[in-house]
């Protein structure tokens, strides 16, 4: 999350993706500070860890267009 708040900070992101497990995501929202919050643009709760980079993109496609 440091890494994020820097990049806020910094101007070096407008909008963030988050991608991972329900888990996952829950936990990074309540970890999230309100600068990092505010640039979540989008999320997809997925079990990405064994896909490829093709599958990946073929499974969260939907979710981003």
């Amino acid at each position: 999350m440091t890494t994020l708040d820097r990049a806020c900070d910094g101007s070096e992101c407008d909008r963030l993706i988050a991608v991972g497990s329900e888990r996952m995501l829950s936990a990074f929202r309540k970890a999230a500070s309100d600068k990092v919050r505010v640039r979540l643009w989008r999320e997809a709760a997925a079990e990405v860890k064994d896909l490829n980079d093709g599958e990946l993109g073929e499974r969260l496609a939907p979710h981003f267009r």
